[in-house]
């Protein structure tokens, strides 16, 4: 299948409400969340979006911003607006992810590029319990009609969203912590003191 641009996209359109604070401008290791995923994506792809929070609120120049069309559906809002005003294949990931690395993001792309047609969605699984990160993840324009779809049911878990016979999904034998997501204040301790 011939290569589509690929475009980078951050989802920052969270509340942080368990957390407290705005996540997105929690410092770890000199920079905010915010700043080190936009950073980390343009080391794979040329271009990157903020789906969902200004980066002016945020003090990063020069990346493009795209407010979510719906508010309060979590996840799905923030790609379904990329998806529509971009209309190119997105390369997703949240802004909470401190562990990840541009060598996962170059390993979903390699094996995005040899898709087949009807697939939509590539993503890492997990094999023992089967669950997908469907927030680092590389989504098709194809794949705009399955969450339109899926918001218009009041559906909005991502894994629900898309059929698996849509998705390519690559079996995860690496480092759990790669995906650590940050959600609740003990899930700062992991970051020890590097992080305010």
């Amino acid at each position: 299948m011939a290569k589509e641009e690929l475009v980078g996209a951050v989802l920052a359109g969270g509340k942080s409400s368990r957390l407290g604070v705005d996540k997105t401008s929690l410092v770890f290791k000199q920079k905010t969340f915010l700043a080190r995923s936009v950073f980390l994506l343009k080391k794979v792809v040329s271009e990157v979006y903020v789906l969902g929070k200004s980066p002016d609120i945020c003090g990063l120049d020069g990346v493009f911003w795209l407010e979510d069309e719906f508010e309060d559906i979590g996840p799905i809002a923030g790609i379904y607006t990329g998806l529509k005003k971009i209309a190119k294949p997105l390369l997703v990931i949240s802004c909470d992810l401190p562990f990840l690395d541009d060598a996962t993001l170059n390993c979903l792309k390699e094996v995005r590029d040899k898709r087949r047609t009807e697939e939509v969605m590539t993503t890492f699984v997990h094999p023992k319990t089967g669950f997908i990160e469907s927030l680092v993840a590389i989504y098709e324009p194809e794949s705009l009609i399955y969450l339109e779809v899926s918001i218009q049911k009041g559906i909005f878990k991502l894994s629900k969203a898309i059929p698996e016979e849509k998705r390519i999904q690559i079996p995860w034998t690496g480092d759990r912590k790669v995906f650590f997501n940050i959600n609740y204040p003990q899930d700062l301790e992991v970051l020890g003191e590097e992080v305010y």
